[in-house]
């Protein structure tokens, strides 16, 4: 976005060659009769660049991250995989030479430029491109590696992504991606300018590249997709101990954010909810003036004693709905409509009534159990 905004000032073109601006620039060509790099190809990952710098980053213990004398002077020893605009390849690459071009071209630093064009005017003031080491292991979680084979994770270095500082490596929160999500949706609604065009965020966020095989499809800089009829807008990111998502239907200005400091894939629950949510409709005439049943008392969470995971048990559009915690898949509800009292019936796909699902209460009348034919669900909170 913010190559974009440059874009907008007319102080760079996105079909320019990225030598124009960044003089030191110098790979070797996958092939005789290669043509430029544009900035354009490094905001769709159609460069043709390998995927990273020729540096052992992502492995650990320590994750070294090379600087920017390092980056520069090992860069003309790599080799481009493919010729420009011929194939996707995603390229961390790519985009750290995206974000040099930021810091040439603006003429600030890459810290200073991001909070000065995006950040503070949008009020995510705890975003940053950075691990802000006093808030380590406080506000900022700190990170775990994959699942060991004996159930454990182990806790991982902080580090300083250094050169590439534009493409790893920014921390934030949750809230201040929704600020981030809720100024595009106010841009595209209104059409006004507010940091960039409302014509020029839309263009982002339409296909600039599809691979031959008609299977990849990227804007600029944003991922897209469709899913059940319905244009996702977003990106993902891995870090070491860091996992993250955002996905984004700018239709229904409906976004979902998922972070989490472990190697755990985060995709499953942006899908997930989206799918959820899609199971949500909007109540009928009829159904709006039926009173609704005070559910909030068999809210909770329940135990399987012996045979499972806890149970989540809320109202949900004038019935229960409950969700089997973990979920790798938060769309799998099973949902129950009230017979009578404390007596409930599951309700099949096809609305029709299953088993019974009775729920018992103490003398002071709190829930404290439920029953179905095969088990018992004890109420834990």
């Amino acid at each position: 976005m913010g190559v974009m905004q440059l874009a907008e000032n007319g102080k760079l073109k996105l079909d320019d060659d990225i030598k124009k601006y960044l003089n030191w620039f110098s790979i070797q060509d996958s092939e005789s009769g290669s043509g430029p790099i544009s900035i354009r190809s490094l905001l769709t990952h159609s460069s043709g660049l390998p995927r990273e710098a020729d540096f052992p980053y992502w492995s650990g213990p320590d994750f070294s991250f090379p600087n920017t004398e390092q980056f520069r002077a090992k860069l003309p020893t790599q080799k481009a995989l493919y010729l420009p605009s011929e194939h996707y390849q995603y390229s961390n690459l790519g985009m750290t030479l995206a974000g040099d071009v930021l810091v040439q071209v603006s003429g600030q630093t890459f810290e200073s430029f991001l909070a000065n064009t995006f950040t503070t005017p949008l009020g995510m003031n705890d975003t940053r491109p950075f691990m802000p080491m006093e808030l380590y292991g406080k506000q900022m979680a700190v990170g775990f590696s994959n699942i060991k084979r004996d159930g454990t994770r182990n806790l991982l270095k902080p580090y300083d992504t250094h050169a590439l500082q534009a493409v790893a490596g920014i921390t934030s929160t949750v809230d201040d991606m929704a600020k981030f999500v809720s100024w595009q949706f106010r841009l595209l609604r209104t059409g006004k300018t507010e940091i960039l065009r409302a014509a020029t965020l839309h263009d982002m966020q339409r296909v600039h590249w599809t691979d031959p095989d008609w299977k990849v499809t990227r804007g600029l800089g944003f991922q897209i997709s469709q899913e059940n009829g319905k244009t996702m807008i977003g990106h993902t990111g891995i870090c070491p101990g860091y996992r993250s998502a955002l996905e984004m239907i700018p239709k229904d200005e409906l976004a979902v954010i998922v972070m989490i400091n472990a190697y755990i894939e985060p995709a499953k629950y942006t899908r997930g909810i989206h799918k959820l949510l899609a199971k949500v409709k909007a109540p009928t005439a009829e159904v709006s003036s039926t009173p609704t049943p005070n559910l909030e008392r068999f809210a909770g969470l329940y135990n399987q004693p012996v045979r499972g995971p806890e149970i989540f048990i809320a109202p949900w559009q004038g019935k229960l709905a409950m969700l089997t915690l973990p979920a790798d898949d938060p769309s799998r509800i099973e949902v129950l409509r009230l017979v009578k009292d404390t007596l409930f019936r599951r309700v099949n796909d096809d609305g029709s009534d299953g088993e019974e699902f009775r729920f018992e209460a103490n003398a002071k009348g709190e829930i404290v159990r439920a029953w179905t034919p095969s088990q018992m669900l004890e109420r834990i909170r």
